[in-house]
C-alpha cells in the first residue's frame, strides 16, 4: 500500500491515487468500513478510519440511502494529524513525514426508525452523530446544515491551529465565486466550479474523472452564480438530476501533506 498524496475521484468510484511515500500501513486496527448493529430499538455504529466519520456516512448511505454532503476542516496541527511514513521507508528516507489525518474509533448510539420499514429521521440522527463525533476526540468539529429543500451538508468548521488552539474556519465551499451564465454539460459545469474555487483559495483542488458516467457529460444545465458560496452554486447544478438517477453528493477532502484539496460527486 501507498500513502495517500494526492487524489483522483469518479463519479460512482473513489480512486486514490497514492504516489510518494511507500508505507506497511501500522494501523492494523482501522476498518475498511463501519460496522452497523441494531439492539431493540436503538442502533449502534462503529467505525475506525483515519475519517470515521466520513466511513459513518457511507454506512448510512448504503443502509437508508440517505445523500449527505461532506467537506473537510483544515487539518494542519500535529495534534489532529499522525506521520504515515512506514518504519522500511523511514529508515532509507530519514526525516520523511507523511501527515495524515489522525482520526480513529468512534462509535454512536441512536434511535431506531418507527418500524421495520422506516427508517429513523435523518437530520435529528444527523445531529446526535456530530454531536457525538465533536465530543470524541476525533480530528476536526463539524456542524450540520440543512437547506429550504432537505439537503444536508456535514461541514468541518474548526480544528486545531498550530498555536494548538480549537480555532473556527470559514469552509471552502463558503468561498463565493462567479459562474457566467451559458448552457453546459454537468460534467463542464462542476469543473468550471472547482477551477474557480481553487483560484478563489489559493490551493489546488483536484479534478473528478467521471469515468464511464457518460450521463454527467450528457446532461445539459445552465446554471450561473455571481459571487454566490461555492456549495451554493453545486447544489443548484445537482438539483437538475433528477431522483429517477439517484441523486448525487459531494465529497471535499483536504491533503494535509500538500495543502490541497480533492473533490468527489457521487
Amino acid at each position: 500500500m501507498r500513502l495517500t498524496r494526492w487524489f483522483v475521484f469518479s463519479v460512482g468510484a473513489l480512486l486514490i491515487v497514492s504516489h510518494a511515500f511507500p508505507q506497511e500501513h501500522s494501523r492494523k486496527s482501522y476498518l475498511d468500513k463501519a460496522i452497523i448493529s441494531q439492539n431493540g430499538d436503538t442502533v449502534h455504529i462503529f467505525a475506525n478510519a483515519p475519517r470515521p466519520l466520513v466511513q459513518v456516512l457511507d454506512v448510512l448511505e448504503k443502509k437508508y440511502w440517505w445523500k449527505v454532503n461532506y467537506e473537510d476542516p483544515r487539518l494542519t496541527s500535529d495534534l489532529d494529524l499522525v506521520d504515515d511514513v512506514g518504519p522500511r521507508y523511514l529508515a532509507a528516507h530519514p526525516g520523511a513525514r507523511a501527515m495524515i489525518s489522525g482520526g480513529g474509533a468512534f462509535s454512536v448510539d441512536f434511535p431506531a426508525g418507527p418500524a421495520l420499514d422506516r427508517p429513523p429521521d435523518e437530520y435529528s440522527t444527523l445531529l446526535v452523530i456530530i454531536d457525538a463525533y465533536n465530543h470524541s476526540g476525533n480530528p476536526g468539529r463539524f456542524e450540520l446544515r440543512r437547506d429550504d429543500k432537505g439537503n444536508v451538508d456535514v461541514v468541518g468548521v474548526a480544528a486545531y491551529d498550530n498555536r494548538g488552539d480549537l480555532a473556527q474556519q470559514k469552509p471552502a465551499l463558503d468561498v463565493a465565486i462567479t459562474v457566467a451564465v451559458e448552457e453546459r454539460s454537468m460534467s463542464e459545469t462542476i469543473e468550471l466550479m472547482r477551477q474557480a474555487l481553487a483560484q478563489r483559495i489559493g490551493a489546488q483542488v483536484f479534478n473528478g474523472s467521471f469515468g464511464e458516467n457518460n450521463f454527467l457529460r450528457e446532461i445539459k444545465v445552465t446554471v450561473a452564480g455571481r459571487e454566490e458560496p461555492t456549495r451554493a452554486v453545486l447544489r443548484r447544478a445537482l438539483s437538475t438530476i433528477s431522483a429517477t438517477q439517484g441523486g448525487l453528493r459531494w465529497r471535499l477532502f483536504y491533503d494535509p501533506q500538500s495543502g490541497s484539496y480533492a473533490f468527489n460527486v457521487q
